[in-house]
């Protein structure tokens, strides 16, 4: 999830107003040339809604919207995620790994709460 430079909380919260809004992001950014699928390169797809995943149309293999993400195997809202993670976005790069691995653990927080 890029935070765009310059995005005040309001732009933030019109943007990603919706669960629909965050997955529609996350696609934009997992695949920005449009869904290929990694086993066989195929652009056709059938989107699998209950499960966050994207179906090859050729071999049927389910490539999952969260995998190989931050938001792996996630049962939280994908918009919960974006809300804990915008205000640490602009310090990103500046910040230590121990750090950005306590934002990480947040998930067991998130997923309990």
């Amino acid at each position: 999830m890029a935070q765009q430079k310059g995005m005040s909380l309001f732009e933030f919260q019109q943007r990603f107003s919706s669960e629909e809004a965050c997955k529609e992001h996350l696609f934009s950014m997992r695949w920005a040339e449009g869904f290929k699928c990694p086993r066989c390169g195929c652009q056709e797809y059938y989107h699998i809604s209950s499960r966050r995943h994207y179906q090859c149309r050729d071999y049927n293999y389910q490539a999952s919207l969260t995998a190989g993400t931050i938001f792996h195997k996630t049962r939280t809202a994908l918009r919960k995620w974006f809300w804990a993670i915008f205000p640490w976005l602009p310090m990103i790069n500046e910040v230590s790994p121990p750090f950005l691995c306590s934002i990480v653990l947040m998930s067991v927080i998130l997923q309990h709460g």
